[in-house]
């Protein structure tokens, strides 16, 4: 910045919170004087500058101005009864400063004083405008020999150097003369530095303005001066922009503006071709004005392969066989695949500049859609470029908003191999866009089919807008084993929204995928945000599936859905939850939801983290799902829509609050779960809060009918139900074997009313439950399926430490034994040790997975005899997170017995 200020000098007050450049401006600071000529002995004020002129006109130094102190013991420098004033402290804070002016004339010893009160400043000024203050005051004993001048003591201000007494400026002179009497007057103005003047300037000075009557002597007395900008333009730092990009340059505040291209606002958009200097005029409201000076350099020599490049056959580039004849090609512009036309790349990477992109259009019924495939191939930005920590455009996917999922209209994107597209606005858009980037609602319909491929740090990874005809169309894009992480090293000015929006587009698959957030904390974005659309997120039918991860965002999954905007139905299904605020978060008045057989857990305590979270939705059925670690597991309000609600056969364990309800969630069951809290982390496993009654849970009808809940006893939980509503809770008998009465909080609400059927694990619930020993690594939460159970007991914890439930008979024998992980990254390889409490449990094999914003990897081998393992890693890896899983051999088939992370 280049500041270049005008001229002002007015004599009002500016109103300013600013940098005070006086230093001691009460005169507080310092030892108290002893004797006249003391000034120094006030910290950074001095007598600098004053001069003595004798009849021969020869000039000394002297030194005599002088500080005044209540405290001191000389009775003339004291104050008030001071030798040569009657004047009291202004404020009481004990001291002021006095100097003169006076010709004392002597048929022998005629001579001229003139001393000055000068201090130093804590810095340089700038160029600027100023705000000057303080009080002053005049002689009022010693009458003077002649009274009859008409600018007697009239006050100068000045500027000046350490050095140069004769290189000053003035600043201010008092309108009057300064007032006699034992009062004080305060006296400001404003002034401007220039830029020529700045940094010359290092004290301040008063001085008495000279007179001609040779018999006058003028004294006056200072306090409290104050020194503070009030206008400094500032047009914001240099910028650095690409040839093309538009960028908004602001001034401070004023009360008026001027820019040298003419406008008259705070801030402009300018998009100039070369590099370019703008200046900024800005005026407060009293004429005062300072100008600022910003550089816009534009990147025009960054080389690029290209410019832009529109495909006109069909054709095949390889990292040896392409039209550029290098793995690596940049493009500044638009990258276009047509209608009719289909381009392959196997093993390049394309790098863009910011306002890069690739369009893939739609079909017209005669030429299909352009057609994209990427295999082991990357998409990012060209990190040579000036605008490096900017992101790109991404890759748009035309469409026919109007048309099924026919490649005759709908142009295709598919991704494989490990292919990545990164560090864009939004890393791949199902619909075209305008001039302006806005998405065109008639294109949407485009199609993605994207498997063992990397969406890494982008503002959004993928986005569907509004396709069909709200509900008619189902899309046919689907992610598989796909990998979509952001991190903490996103570009300034950048941070990560949610993964992948979906608005109103129905049948969007996700199948085996990983949504992960890979910092130190969790991150405020979500994973799959849907608006008015279903999807099924689930696992696939390989034996090695895992369904999909999300781990440390904001919601994993987070759904908007109204009645009458779409009635299908979202499975969410075998799927891990780990460390998210909310794992789902459903809104809306929408219905017909399955979330079943899914994981979520948390491994910090305490936490604000929630399960699931369902407010307004109905037919919402939470099935075999398990809650760890949580502080609520299930929130559910207002599900009291057509569709009736079920929370069937979950296992919430160490969870502050299991299953929370409030406002109306009159057609709700809740049926053949298993509330325990081994660690007494909770009071209540379910509270009620609701303003309707809750029907009624269970009934007598059959042995299946009951409520079928087990509440494990816990030393210091005081209740199992809290609710401010009566209802009836319908439970088995009560044997003892099995804990399936409630402990309640206000007796009567619920009313417990007890069956004739016993508890018997078999029959004790509907089929939904019992098909729990079907699911390969959640949900079984009844003693019916005690594996499932054992493999799902996970806690981690902040100390590292990974209870295990070993096999059991019933639910009070179940105990977990300590298995601890360990993981220590050195240089190019990870170090992981397991350890087993004795011969607890037995493992036959050792599944590790590395995930980091570079390398995603699996490794699979036996621990040896110590229970450690080392494995090699690319040295390009920093920071990550280590997926592990036990297996042991059960009936020929590897069951799991462990799943945890460990970050390094």
């Amino acid at each position: 910045m280049n500041k270049i200020i005008g001229f002002c000098f007015l004599f009002l007050p500016f109103f300013a919170v600013a940098q005070e450049f006086i230093l001691n401006g009460d005169f507080e600071d310092g030892p108290i004087p002893f004797d006249f000529g003391h000034i120094h002995m006030a910290d950074n004020w001095t007598h600098s500058c004053s001069y003595e002129i004798d009849q021969d006109g020869n000039q000394s130094t002297i030194f005599s101005t002088d500080l005044f102190d209540s405290r001191s013991s000389n009775p003339g420098v004291s104050i008030p009864s001071s030798l040569i004033a009657t004047l009291p402290e202004r404020t009481g804070d004990y001291r002021y400063a006095g100097f003169y002016r006076g010709n004392f004339s002597s048929p022998f010893f005629p001579k001229e004083h003139n001393e000055m009160l000068s201090g130093k400043l804590k810095a340089a000024l700038g160029s600027g405008c100023y705000k000057l203050s303080f009080y002053a005051a005049a002689r009022v004993s010693m009458p003077p020999r002649s009274d009859n001048n008409s600018d007697k003591s009239i006050l100068d201000v000045y500027l000046y150097s350490d050095v140069f007494c004769n290189d000053k400026l003035k600043i201010y002179t008092t309108p009057s003369a300064v007032n006699d009497g034992s009062s004080w007057t305060k006296y400001e103005g404003s002034f401007s530095i220039t830029p020529g003047q700045a940094n010359l300037f290092t004290r301040i000075g008063f001085e008495l303005r000279e007179y001609n009557d040779l018999d006058l002597t003028r004294a006056v007395f200072v306090d409290e001066v104050s020194l503070t900008p009030t206008l400094m333009a500032d047009a914001g730092p240099d910028r650095h922009i690409c040839l093309g990009e538009y960028v908004e340059l602001c001034a401070n505040t004023g009360s008026a503006y001027a820019w040298n291209t003419g406008a008259t606002t705070q801030c402009i958009t300018v998009n100039p071709s070369v590099s370019t200097v703008y200046t900024v005029s800005v005026y407060d409201n009293l004429g005062c004005f300072s100008e600022d000076q910003v550089n816009v350099y534009v990147d025009s020599g960054t080389p690029y392969t290209i410019i832009s490049y529109t495909l006109s056959t069909d054709q095949t580039w390889s990292s040896s066989l392409n039209p550029f004849g290098t793995q690596t090609i940049s493009i500044r512009g638009e990258m276009v695949v047509p209608a009719g036309k289909k381009l392959e790349i196997k093993n390049m990477k394309l790098k863009f500049g910011p306002y890069g992109k690739v369009t893939l259009e739609a079909g017209d019924g005669i030429n299909p859609g352009g057609q994209l495939i990427l295999d082991q191939t990357t998409l990012t930005i060209n990190e040579q470029d000036h605008c490096e920590n900017r992101f790109w455009r991404g890759v748009r996917v035309e469409g026919n908003s109007a048309k099924t999922q026919d490649v005759s209209y709908q142009a295709a994107l598919i991704l494989r191999n490990n292919s990545r597209i990164e560090r864009a606005v939004i890393g791949v858009g199902l619909f075209g866009v305008d001039n302006s980037g806005a998405a065109i609602a008639a294109t949407s319909g485009g199609i993605i089919k994207a498997t063992d491929s990397w969406f890494l740090n982008n503002r959004n990874a993928v986005r569907f807008i509004a396709y069909g005809q709200q509900g008619n169309i189902n899309s046919v894009s689907s992610f598989v084993r796909c990998n979509f992480f952001t991190h903490a090293s996103f570009p300034s000015g950048e941070t990560p929204e949610t993964l992948v929006i979906i608005e109103e587009t129905d049948g969007v698959r996700f199948t085996d995928n990983k949504f992960a957030y890979l910092s130190s904390a969790p991150g405020k974005n979500d994973g799959i945000s849907i608006t008015n659309a279903t999807a099924t997120i689930d696992k696939g039918l390989a034996p090695s599936s895992d369904g999909n991860f999300f781990y440390r965002l904001k919601n994993g999954i987070y759904v908007n859905r109204q009645q009458n905007i779409s009635s299908g139905q979202i499975d969410i299904q075998n799927n891990r939850f780990w460390d998210n605020e909310s794992g789902i978060w459903i809104t809306g008045t929408g219905a017909n939801y399955l979330i079943r057989d899914n994981a979520f857990r948390s491994h910090y305590w305490p936490n604000n983290f929630r399960g699931i979270v369902s407010l307004y939705a109905s037919g919402l059925d939470v099935i075999r799902n398990s809650f760890d670690n949580m502080d609520w597991g299930v929130e559910l309000g207002h599900s009291s829509g057509f569709f009736q609600s079920n929370v069937y056969g979950n296992d919430f364990s160490n969870c502050f609050w299991s299953l929370l309800t409030h406002s109306n969630n009159d057609n709700l069951q809740v049926k053949c779960n298993t509330f325990r809290s081994p660690n007494d982390y909770t009071n209540f496993h379910w509270v009620n809060l609701g303003s309707v009654m809750l029907q009624d849970q269970g009934s007598c009808n059959s042995p299946s009918s009951p409520a079928g809940n087990l509440f494990e006893p816990s030393a210091s939980k005081v209740n199992d139900i809290l609710s401010l509503l009566p209802f009836e809770y319908f439970h088995h008998a009560n044997t003892g074997s099995y804990p399936v009465v409630p402990d309640v909080k206000y007796p009567g609400q619920p009313a417990l009313n007890a069956c004739v059927f016993t508890f018997d694990p078999l029959n004790a619930c509907d089929f939904i439950v019992n098909q729990a020993a079907n699911i390969s690594h959640s949900g079984a939460q009844h003693p019916q399926d005690v594996s499932v159970i054992n493999r799902e007991m996970i806690d981690k914890g902040i100390s590292g430490l990974t209870p295990l439930m070993p096999q059991a008979d019933s639910l009070h024998q179940r105990q977990p034994a300590k298995v601890r992980m360990e993981a220590i990254l050195d240089k190019d390889h990870i170090r992981l040790s397991i350890h087993f409490p004795g011969k607890a449990i037995r493992t036959d094999r050792l599944e590790v997975e590395v995930l980091s914003p570079k390398v995603s990897q699996s490794f699979s081998f036996d621990l040896n005899a110590e229970g450690e393992q080392e494995f090699k890693l690319p040295l390009e890896v920093e920071e990550g997170l280590l997926l592990v899983k036990l297996f042991r051999k059960k009936d020929l088939i590897l069951e799991e017995l462990l799943f945890a992370d460990q970050r390094f």
